[in-house]
């Protein structure tokens, strides 16, 4: 069965489906090519010089060969980016937050240097609540915000609302890392990648009381 090639979206960058991207992330695709074209190779060696396939089996050897080294250039490629991924992440994967009580909130910063511009919202990961700082901003402005968040473990008081019975509160905090990338941390765990500084996002305005946590012994 023939595969249509890969499309070209832009000069100079091949987009990959994901199947195509899992199969070539696996060291094994390219042993597997370099196999085949071995494999081809032999072949052509098994066939007299004056045979007509042989120059057809040449081809098809030729075409494995740089078949094999172009699945190699991508391998290199996707795991340059993965790398790449994971460093501007590094920092903001090592930033949570939840609940202690109704109207306290436990943030923790794994890294070795602070994130700036904390902004800390109760959301509900259950009820009719709102889901996200973004829709609770859309309603009030009580957000929590910190001047900073040092490494370590700390304590901020948050805003208390009226839970509910069917309401289970959390905890979404938004700051921005040492290299001025802005991340939000949701209640669910995800870490998401936001374009604008966390105050700006929200639609918060100036002047804010940023806070200083309060260490919290373990």
């Amino acid at each position: 069965m023939l595969h249509s090639p890969p499309a070209l979206t832009r000069p100079g960058r091949l987009q990959l489906g994901d199947r195509h991207g899992q199969f070539l992330q696996r060291p094994s695709a390219t042993i597997a090519l370099w196999s085949v074209v071995h494999h081809s190779q032999t072949e052509i060696r098994n066939v007299p010089l004056d045979d007509p396939l042989r120059d057809v089996a040449s081809l098809i050897a030729a075409v494995g060969t740089v078949g094999a080294f172009i699945v190699g250039g991508v391998q290199i490629a996707i795991e340059r980016r993965r790398r790449r991924t994971d460093a501007l992440r590094a920092q903001a994967e090592r930033v949570s937050a939840w609940l202690l009580n109704d109207t306290t909130g436990a943030l923790l910063n794994r890294s070795d240097e602070p994130v700036y511009r904390v902004v800390v919202w109760v959301v509900f990961i259950q009820g009719a609540g709102p889901r996200t700082g973004e829709e609770r901003s859309k309603h009030d402005s009580t957000a929590q915000t910190l001047a900073l968040l040092p490494p370590g473990r700390y304590r901020a008081e948050v805003d208390g609302v009226d839970y509910g019975m069917s309401l289970v509160p959390s905890v979404e905090v938004a700051f921005s890392d040492v290299r001025g990338r802005h991340w939000i941390r949701r209640a669910t765990g995800e870490l998401v990648k936001i374009k604008r500084d966390p105050l700006a996002h929200y639609g918060l305005s100036e002047p804010q009381p940023w806070m200083i946590p309060t260490p919290e012994k373990l």
